[in-house]
């Protein structure tokens, strides 16, 4: 019978005790770096990128002016990774498996050509995000990511909290201060996030695979001034499961 693993993220306010009442693990955050997504740091990877087709047209190596060969060194040859990409795009533990459905409780109607629905917590583009559609500050909105059982297990949660996009943004709009975590349909943890545009890494009690988990946010951010919409990105580290036993 196939089995999935299911993330589920709520949004919920809480007080300060939730986690204690709960009986719940408190998990903190390893803080990473801030993504640089300034039109300064934009205009170098288009640079690079006009680099990378003169190379594709025929251009050695050597006949590129010393700038250029300087943006080849910083950024690398690979139109494969970008300014927006959320992680380097070599091989890692989604090669052996990742969600195959992401979805959400509610998402934001589409503005212009951008949308907000669920899978783009899970794109690893900073072009995009999830932002939930409800109104004030979205306490009771949940993603959910499901897995297969074959996937690989689970021992970390990472997470970009807020709309990453521009840092105006980011201001603008409320961030998740808690997350609750769920596994089999039980509390688990509750992941204490920091107010950073940083990656922000949760270290898991233990590999969790072929299961049903959850997460379930404890409390929201708001900006003082703007009734702003929480939205995270969201991803995983794991490692390989061990053999499925034999019928």
């Amino acid at each position: 019978m196939k089995k999935t693993i299911i993330f589920f993220i709520v949004f919920v306010l809480a007080a300060s005790a939730y986690s204690q009442q709960q009986n719940l693990i408190v998990l903190k955050p390893k803080i990473g770096t801030a993504p640089d997504l300034s039109e300064k740091k934009q205009k170098e990877f288009e640079q690079r990128d006009k680099v990378i087709e003169k190379l594709r047209k025929g251009t050695s190596v050597d006949a590129l002016t010393t700038q250029e060969q300087e943006l080849l060194e910083k950024f690398g040859e690979s139109e494969d990774t970008g300014i927006w990409d959320t992680m380097d795009q070599g091989c890692s533990w989604y090669c052996g498996g990742g969600p195959y459905k992401v979805t959400a409780s509610s998402a934001l109607k589409p503005s212009g050509s951008i949308t907000y629905v669920a899978k783009n917590a899970h794109d690893f583009s900073f072009k995009n995000a999830w932002v939930e559609g409800v109104p004030g500050y979205g306490e009771g909105e949940y993603l959910e990511y499901f897995f297969e059982n074959k996937s690989p297990r689970v021992t970390d949660v990472l997470i970009y909290n807020g709309y990453l996009k521009n840092e105006a943004g980011w201001k603008k709009n409320s961030r998740v201060k808690k997350l609750k975590l769920w596994v089999n349909g039980k509390p688990y943890a509750v992941l204490e996030l920091q107010d950073t545009r940083a990656l922000q890494t949760f270290k898991l009690n233990g590999p969790l695979g072929r299961n049903q988990l959850s997460a379930a946010a404890a409390t929201v951010k708001p900006r003082p001034a703007h009734i702003g919409r929480p939205s995270s990105r969201l991803r995983h580290k794991g490692c390989r499961p061990p053999p499925l036993p034999h019928p």
